[in-house]
């Protein structure tokens, strides 16, 4: 993993995995409302470990990282999401012009997977997204401008109401199939929300109340599957000649 900076003029800090492998794509990392901590850190390696491509995890809260709920919320609560989507642009062209990747693709944890839907709407370059548990406000994303492939992961035992429990993950269907949109859906019915994040990457300066939240709503074999069929979307959808 190194640290690189994408712009020079507005300063966007990124971390890169796996820069040296060669394969023709690449991936944007969108983190979750914590911030680049460990946890997300341990995902966006694995993903260039198991793919064997370059991953960039650009830094969405400028160096913030959150440790309790109240620190998370007072984050995104001034999130300049203009500002975030021009960062996930930059972060996309960084892979295109500088890392020579001829496919890109984004994929976000909960805000960042909320992040990721709206940059499948608004940023160009992309070739497909992956969105975990994360739904964007209506009025910052209008799915009928979603042009690429999506692939959404939900958990059936989402607490997360009014953002991305059951009934939020099927109103979000309906709006995509009446939109035409080019995507697939899963609900895992063991699975709460942050069910990708393993409690052996749980970062340990974390609340123990977030943590054990955390934990109360992981399910290892929704876990397995789920990367499973995002490894399989991935390579649907990357030119891999």
């Amino acid at each position: 993993m190194s640290r690189v900076t994408l712009k020079k003029e507005v300063e966007v800090t990124a971390y890169i995995f796996g820069e040296n492998h060669k394969a023709s794509y690449g991936i944007v990392v969108l983190h979750e409302v914590w911030g680049v901590n460990y946890t997300i850190r341990a995902l966006a390696q694995e993903l260039s470990d198991f793919l064997n491509c370059k991953v960039l995890l650009p830094d969405l809260f400028a160096g913030k990282v959150a440790r309790h709920i109240s620190e998370a919320t007072r984050i995104r609560s001034l999130l300049d999401w203009s500002q975030v989507l021009s960062d996930i642009g930059i972060a996309v062209r960084f892979l295109r012009d500088r890392q020579h990747c001829r496919n890109v693709a984004v994929v976000g944890y909960s805000l960042g997977g909320a992040l990721a839907l709206t940059a499948a709407a608004a940023v160009n370059g992309l070739d497909c997204c992956v969105c975990f548990y994360g739904i964007p406000p209506r009025q910052l994303c209008d799915v009928r401008k979603i042009s690429v492939p999506i692939q959404l992961h939900f958990g059936e035992k989402d607490q997360a109401k009014g953002f991305t429990d059951l009934e939020e993950a099927m109103r979000l269907e309906e709006e995509l199939k009446l939109a035409g949109v080019n995507h697939e859906l899963f609900i895992y019915p063991r699975a709460g929300h942050g069910f990708m994040s393993r409690p052996d990457q749980y970062d340990i300066e974390l609340a123990d109340s977030v943590k054990q939240r955390i934990l109360e709503q992981y399910d290892p074999e929704s876990r397995h599957l789920a990367f499973q069929r995002m490894i399989s979307f991935f390579m649907r959808h990357f030119d891999t000649v």
